[in-house]
């Protein structure tokens, strides 16, 4: 019942996490949403309109409406129709031809019909101009009241204080704003309905017929809509880890379901003469000789194995390699495959449980006929190569079945593993890895279960690779690649450093021997480069005619790169068979390369770059001697490390072994 705590736990705090999250994620959205609704009712509504006449003195109210609270308060704003004040204007001149009354004394005085109070003779004067309309406002308007509607005076001021105008072309009218009308805070501000009063102090005879409109809206500055976007923000914000949290619950489902299902499961030891199924994810693949030859020299040690790949590989048998039995006659790499790119981009987004889940989902007949094929042979064990779908299926595989598991893993399938390590690794009996840097890389990732990790190399047959101690001096010297045309392998770096020793001059011709996705990229490469007449692109050919090439050849170039995504060689074998024939190796020290190739073995580039990797061939090609020397060392070396036949009754053993451990 343990195994049942962690995920429970997990599951509960997960759920606990996204209510939360979409309590307050729904609560700022409801916010954002009315805001929106104050800020739009707020536009299109005014909070006061009226017609002001200054035909007579006194008080004239205005209704005052309310209902939404804003900092600034609401503005005010007097409207005057130009056209109107134009033709007061000119309706108030005095025509050139009809002269003015005259007293005794010559100063013009006015009909008896028109005459106005001394002293109120420039303030009543029709205004010609805004500026004039502005002076005569001043004059006659008095202060301007806000009241509550239960009659509380709000706010007071000056109609003299308000001397700004302008002129709005589109409506034709000349405005003159009001300051803001917030007299109290925000929170003390009463809402409802109200008065603005203004006090007209005396009457404008001439200013009497004019449309004086007086109009108040809601003073609203760009911070209502930054308040809005960051309320919007903030709930999707919150909405987004809501989901992310209710994945992470989902995930916990299969946990527990998954520790449900397993918790009075024992794993018991295979029994003794039960097959062993030998999973592979494709078959046959061109590039991994190293699984053919350890499943060979496997079944030469007597173990009882059933080869099994998931779907076929990128070439066809040869007769003399092993039977495996496909499950799927889907090719990777084709249309449907193709086409699924999307589904696995989105789900290498989710978090790795679910990642699984959807995995055993999505391949569920693979699953489904593995767990047929386990039960028909009467399997007792199965060992996966690689540390990704293959992996994933035998462990869910043998779990559900209550048998023993094991997984072989290489480079890339730990540096950048795509399934939960922990689903992967922690139901395996023991795990094998071919390499040092692959090795540190599981220490480092999964601690707790370095204690399985057996450290097995691949190796060679020897007596296939006889030692070559003296090599003609070619001319041209004969550079040799030989390995899948992918971005790890560096090839583009080698034709760059190809293009520079012809600059040079070097008397050098390459041969590339392989296919991959990057070769119509590579060949057009060398177009470019011009290195068409020293190069020689032979494609996939069999294994006899690669060792007659290694045979024949001055070096071979292994340019490795790790790429963005983490891929990258572990030990090719290819590297393994140069050395033990006697053939140079110029090599960079990515990936594990440096755990055979040194200074005393072969030709590093301690920094990998056209430039280098010129200077270094040129270097080798020239020391004959040297070569020699360090030929030796290197096949010394693969004697000691890398006997094929040694290494493979060391992983005999191990599946010899596993009833002991696991008793």
């Amino acid at each position: 019942m343990k195994r049942l705590i962690a995920p429970s736990f997990g599951l509960v705090l997960a759920l606990v996490l996204s209510i939360v999250a979409f309590t307050f994620g729904w609560h700022w959205r409801h916010s954002a949403q009315d805001m929106r609704r104050r800020l739009d009712t707020a536009r299109a509504n005014l909070v006061c309109h009226g017609t002001l006449s200054l035909a007579d003195s006194g008080e004239q109210s205005l209704p005052f409406t309310q209902l939404i609270a804003f900092p600034r308060g609401v503005n005010l704003e007097l409207r005057l129709q130009v056209h109107a004040l134009t033709s007061s204007a000119k309706s108030g001149d005095t025509p050139d031809n009809e002269a003015p009354e005259t007293t005794d004394a010559g100063n013009a005085t006015s009909s008896p019909s028109t005459s106005t109070p001394a002293g109120n003779t420039a303030a009543d004067a029709t205004p010609r101009s805004p500026d004039e309309l502005v002076k005569q406002l001043h004059a006659s308007i008095g202060v301007i009241r806000l009241y509550s509607e239960a009659g509380t005076l709000l706010w007071e001021d000056d109609f003299a204080n308000f001397v700004r105008h302008h002129l709005d072309a589109a409506r034709g009218e000349v405005v003159m704003p009001l300051r803001s009308c917030a007299p109290l805070p925000i929170r003390e501000r009463p809402l409802g309905h109200g008065r603005l009063v203004v006090v007209v102090r005396r009457p404008v005879a001439a200013l009497a017929s004019l449309p004086l409109t007086l109009s108040g809206r809601h003073a609203l500055s760009g911070l209502e809509e930054l308040q809005l976007r960051a309320c919007s923000c903030v709930s999707v914000l919150l909405f987004v880890f809501a989901a992310i949290t209710l994945l992470w619950a989902i995930s916990f489902v299969f946990h527990l379901r998954r520790a449900w299902h397993l918790r009075h499961l024992i794993q018991a030891p295979p029994a003794a003469g039960r097959p062993i199924l030998y999973l592979l994810t494709a078959y046959p693949r061109w590039s991994e000789t190293f699984l053919r030859q350890d499943l060979l020299l496997l079944q030469a040690e007597q173990l009882p194995l059933h080869p099994v790949a998931l779907f076929p590989g990128d070439c066809e048998k040869r007769p003399d390699w092993p039977e495996v039995t496909l499950l799927s006659n889907a090719v990777p790499g084709s249309d449907k495959e193709r086409r699924d790119r999307l589904h696995r981009l989105i789900a290498r987004l989710l978090p790795d449980a679910i990642h699984a889940q959807l995995s055993l989902i999505r391949h569920r007949k693979l699953r489904a006929r593995l767990l047929a094929e386990c039960r028909d042979k009467r399997v007792g064990h199965i060992h996966a190569e690689f540390a990704d779908l293959a992996a994933l299926l035998a462990a869910d595989v043998a779990q559900y079945l209550g048998i023993s598991y094991s997984v072989g893993i290489h480079a890339f399938d730990i540096h950048a593993c795509k399934y939960p390590r922990r689903r992967l690794f922690s139901p395996a009996a023991f795990i094998t890895v071919c390499n040092q840097a692959a090795a540190q890389a599981f220490r480092n990732s999964c601690p707790g279960y370095k204690d399985r990790l057996n450290v097995l190399h691949h190796g060679i047959l020897l007596d296939k690779w006889p030692f070559q101690s003296k090599r003609p001096d070619y001319s041209p010297a004969r550079l040799l690649f030989i390995g899948r045309l992918v971005p790890k392998k560096g090839v583009a770096i080698l034709l760059n450093a190809l293009g520079l020793l012809k600059q040079q001059h070097s008397n050098v011709h390459l041969t590339i021997i392989g296919a991959g996705p990057l070769e119509e990229a590579l060949r057009t490469q060398a177009k470019d480069l011009e290195l068409d007449g020293i190069i020689t692109w032979t494609g996939v050919l069999p294994p006899e005619e690669v060792r007659e090439h290694i045979q024949q050849a001055s070096c071979l170039c292994m340019p490795s790169i790790v790429t963005p995504d983490g891929d990258r060689d572990g030990i090719p074998n290819v590297v393994t068979e140069a050395m033990a024939s006697g053939l140079p190796v110029v090599g960079s020290l990515f990936g594990s390369l440096s755990e055979v190739l040194n200074a005393d073995t072969g030709w590093p580039v301690d920094h990998l770059t056209p430039e280098e990797l010129a200077a270094t061939i040129s270097e080798c090609c020239a020391q004959r001697d040297e070569c020699e020397r360090r030929s030796k060392n290197a096949r010394q070396l693969i004697e000691s490390r890398f006997d094929a036949k040694k290494l493979a009754g060391i992983r005999a053993d191990l599946f010899r072994n596993l009833s002991q451990t696991m008793s």
